[in-house]
């Protein structure tokens, strides 16, 4: 049985265990070229333990983080995917009036929430298996280039040769920094778009019963046709009326086609939307 769970635990786990295996090895590799440099007077040698050790350890330690912040997003996706299976059934909505006497702002059902454009579920797992194809390609490269630094300026006595493989090593270790952008950046983008669209009309509808309950007389119906927008000083989007993201600013209502051509549409009131 234990068995069992072990291979479980391995097997819903293995980019964390992973990742502290090669944060570990890095580690280690780290320390074994500073005792190297430190115990040796000369310096091609001391540049060589620089080109094997040192970045070889700095590329096991960026890979390890780089996997452990992909498990951070594939657990925030799950967490996603629980949220959006919750709000699937929403229950009765309440339409009473409240003792105090301010409107009830309804929260909009699912199938107004299935209006516009949709992230697909299966889209997760899409990116992230293209995500570290493209990670392990660059690691492949990287780990070619370390290495092939590491001969070179090993078992040599000039400094220029041993500076030669050392920089060959770092670029290896650049190829490895650009492919974890390549691949973090769009899984916190996809992320981020699905965060804005299970939330985004709950945020709206409690943006509207505040707007609702600061004021004393009948309430003035907000415009949320897609004619009029927002536009705040200093601000790079523009915004729906009632959006959250303006408030508490000096907004100015201006029509959508008077609006300056390098604002962007609000990523939250907007999702999806292109001008």
């Amino acid at each position: 049985m234990k068995g069992k769970s072990l291979k479980l635990l391995v097997r819903a786990e293995w980019d964390r265990i992973l990742a502290y295996g090669l944060i570990t090895a890095g580690a280690a590799l780290v320390v074994v070229a500073w005792a190297g440099v430190s115990g040796t007077p000369f310096v091609a040698d001391q540049l060589a333990y620089l080109a094997s050790g040192g970045v070889g350890g700095l590329f096991l330690l960026t890979l390890g983080l780089a996997l452990l912040m992909s498990a951070d997003h594939h657990d925030e996706w799950r967490k996603l995917d629980a949220i959006e299976a919750a709000l699937r059934d929403p229950g009765p909505v309440p339409t009473e009036m409240p003792r105090s006497g301010t409107p009830v702002v309804d929260r909009p059902p699912v199938a107004a929430r299935r209006n516009g454009p949709a992230v697909r579920v299966g889209a997760a797992a899409e990116g992230r298996a293209r995500g570290l194809s493209v990670l392990a390609i660059g690691a492949v490269v990287s780990a070619v280039m370390v290495a092939v630094g590491w001969a070179h300026s090993s078992g040599t006595g000039r400094q220029g040769t041993a500076a030669e493989g050392l920089t060959l090593s770092l670029t290896g270790l650049l190829v490895a920094v650009a492919a974890v952008a390549a691949f973090l950046m769009p899984s916190r983008g996809r992320l981020t778009a699905r965060r804005a669209h299970l939330l985004r009309p709950f945020v709206l509808a409690d943006a509207l019963a505040g707007q609702a309950a600061s004021v004393s007389r009948r309430p003035v119906p907000v415009d949320a046709s897609g004619d009029v927008v927002l536009v705040a000083a200093g601000l790079s989007r523009y915004h729906r009326p009632g959006c959250p993201a303006v408030s508490g600013l000096a907004a100015t209502r201006t029509p959508i086609g008077s609006i300056e051509p390098t604002l962007r549409p609000c990523d939250l009131c907007h999702l999806g939307e292109q001008r």
